[in-house]
């Protein structure tokens, strides 16, 4: 393996140690009283300190020019991303970490299923991954 394969390999596997890390300790501090929406909002903030003083040391732009760009970051934020990571740490009060992070994970086989269900699309094995 050469050594950019390498780098990538054990990046994605420190990542995922520590994502599993996180539904252990999100169980630890409920049982301690932190909300999850507590613990969500603080993460946020800490990850969007870090990523933003990454991204302004590598010279990174944080936001589109484009008009109405505004709406659809807004948007992403409150449902795609924020509601998204409040739910799936809320389901980690009654699922086990690996079994709440599996079921979620499966979104992609589930938008295509529905896909086909509801609108008569096909099923590629290109879609369905």
């Amino acid at each position: 393996m050469d050594a950019a394969k390498t780098k990538g390999v054990l990046l994605c596997t420190l990542s995922a140690l520590l994502y599993g890390l996180n539904a252990v300790l999100l169980k630890q501090l409920t049982l301690l009283g932190m909300s999850v929406a507590g613990m969500v909002v603080l993460r946020s903030l800490l990850a969007m300190a870090l990523v933003g003083a990454w991204l302004k040391l590598r010279g990174v732009k944080l936001l589109p020019e484009e008009k109405g760009s505004g709406r659809l970051l807004v948007l992403h934020s409150l449902g795609g991303a924020g509601l998204t990571m409040v739910l799936l740490n809320l389901s980690y009060l009654y699922l086990s970490a690996g079994m709440a992070t599996t079921l979620h994970y499966l979104y992609p086989l589930l938008v295509n299923l529905g896909g086909f269900a509801l609108f008569g699309e096909k099923l590629r094995r290109s879609t369905l991954g």
